[in-house]
């Protein structure tokens, strides 16, 4: 309430109000979506402990993946 009345933009409260639980139920949301979508297109999705959790299609992400890195040239079908 207060940051509405010093007028601080929409954008800005919106993050001021993120937190872990907000920032999980987004994952929730989203990653399924984008697991369907993914898995039509014959992409492997690789993830840590809590994205597992999420979406039982998201396999073990390993330490050879390429974390942080250019990815990879796309595989012809």
């Amino acid at each position: 309430m207060l940051a509405r009345k010093n007028k601080m933009t929409e954008p800005l409260i919106d993050r001021l109000l993120l937190n872990e639980n907000r920032i999980r139920k987004m994952a929730e949301e989203a990653l399924p979506v984008i697991c369907d979508r993914l898995s039509v297109k014959g992409v492997e999705i690789r993830g840590d402990e809590a994205a597992r959790q999420i979406d039982e299609r998201i396999a073990w992400a390993q330490e050879s993946d390429r974390w942080g890195r250019k990815p990879l040239p796309r595989k012809s079908m």
